[in-house]
């Protein structure tokens, strides 16, 4: 293989900036899911809440964690 020229550099470069970005979104979305899944879990303290509410919430929260993680 020869040396890649400036353009492709650039191209490439640009390229990889790009996935990386995707990359910082996906993460900060998943952030912000574990964030709000804790403040719910820390709300509950306060909330008077049946344990089938409580068992649904959780496993919603699951659900999204194992959905998120694939």
């Amino acid at each position: 293989m020869g040396q890649m020229t400036q353009e492709e550099i650039n191209v490439a470069l640009f390229d990889e900036g790009q996935r990386l970005r995707q990359e910082i979104r996906r993460i900060k979305k998943e952030k912000e899911r574990y964030r709000n899944a804790l403040e719910q879990i820390a709300k509950m303290e306060k909330a008077r809440t049946a344990p089938e509410l409580v068992i649904c919430k959780y496993a919603r929260y699951a659900r999204e964690a194992l959905e998120a993680a694939e």
